[in-house]
């Protein structure tokens, strides 16, 4: 009887120690791309793909991407080109797309990985780029991008003349660049969106509008960025519903001459400088500034320019605090190039909808 119980006990043991072990994941399949993709081909899941040199997806050509699956590119010349169509539709819960230089390369940010061009069109879901010198560049093409990451990159999203160009529900950390918008295709045209994303920690910019692009930028948060917004050279747009954190400089204009960018229903918070104005003059209502270190307004070369800023919350209804905090032609050592704020009326309250909204879509 002793021994029957014994062997019982010791098969219960058994039993729960290997319970106990973690799985053992099933060994992924690598694939070497070496060649140009020529037909309609899809990038199964849970499967790893190395791509070697410049490979092109091919005029009229689409490429599917599911989700779990990691593309690495072996060395600095390797890339993928887009002439075609890339759908990358990954998921939640472990199912993202993993864009990562190869393991034995060094991560100095040398490596490009995605370059579409005209006629070309990208939609990404639920991507990772990680280390790259530019993850995604876009010339001419179509670009819609949701609910991804981009991390250690020079620039993230480099896109030049494109048709359209939609960003949403994404997250950009520790960049140089996150979002660079040039040239757009349709002039005085808004069909470039930059909506529900997170921006920390931009070395230089978090979105940065040049050379004549006409674009949204609404409900995205700005955190402990050198500068959150910058727009320069004729690029009208419109800010609003941004909130600015620990940033040096929350949105700065240069040489926007006579476009007239609207920026409302912002929050400006613990900033250097909330907005930064050379040759420029947006039209700067409804928004909130508080606790700002330094100035919530900088007009520093606007030679007879008259800027709109009526109608804010500007953390005191103290109009001599008020004026502190605002540069202009009639601040002390003001030079003859600074322009003039208008700040009254000023509210006497914080408004209570101005700032971000955090979308429950935002990749972690």
């Amino acid at each position: 009887m002793n021994k029957y119980y014994l062997m019982l006990i010791a098969l219960f043991f058994c039993m729960i120690m290997s319970c106990s072990r973690s799985p053992v994941k099933p060994e992924r399949d690598e694939v070497t791309i070496i060649e140009d993709i020529t037909e309609d081909t899809v990038w199964e899941s849970g499967k790893d793909f190395l791509v070697v040199g410049r490979v092109a997806i091919d005029v009229g050509v689409r490429l599917y991407i599911e989700g779990d699956v990691t593309i690495s590119f072996k060395n600095k010349n390797s890339i993928l080109e887009i002439y075609g169509f890339l759908i990358g539709n990954g998921r939640q819960e472990n199912m993202n797309i993993c864009f990562k230089v190869a393991e034995e390369q060094e991560t100095d940010r040398m490596q490009k990985a995605l370059n579409a061009f005209e006629g070309a069109e990208i939609k990404l879901n639920y991507c990772k780029f990680d280390a790259f010198l530019v993850a995604v560049k876009s010339y001419g093409s179509r670009l819609e991008i949701n609910n991804s990451s981009f991390e250690n990159c020079n620039r993230a999203i480099y896109s030049i003349r494109a048709d359209t160009c939609v960003i949403s529900d994404s997250n950009f950390r520790n960049n140089n660049n996150d979002v660079v918008f040039e040239q757009a295709l349709h002039k005085n045209v808004k069909n470039y969106e930059i909506v529900d994303c997170n921006f920390t920690n931009a070395k230089l910019a978090g979105v940065m509008l040049t050379n004549n692009c006409f674009a949204t930028v609404r409900n995205n948060l700005f955190t402990a960025c050198c500068q959150g917004i910058l727009i320069e050279h004729h690029s009208n747009s419109v800010i609003t519903q941004n909130s600015f954190l620990n940033c040096e400089t929350g949105l700065f204009f240069s040489y926007q001459y006579g476009v007239n960018s609207e920026v409302t229903m912002n929050m400006f918070e613990n900033s250097d400088c909330s907005i930064g104005l050379f040759l420029s003059w947006p039209t700067v209502t409804n928004n909130n500034f508080s606790g700002n270190t330094g100035l919530n307004i900088s007009s520093m070369h606007n030679p007879s320019v008259l800027v709109n800023a009526k109608n804010n919350w500007w953390g005191s209804i103290v109009e001599e605090d008020i004026k502190r905090s605002i540069y202009d032609k009639n601040s002390p050592n003001a030079t003859d190039n600074s322009g003039l704020v208008e700040y009254v009326p000023f509210l006497t309250s914080a408004l209570k909808d101005a700032g971000a909204i955090k979308s429950e879509n935002i990749v972690d």
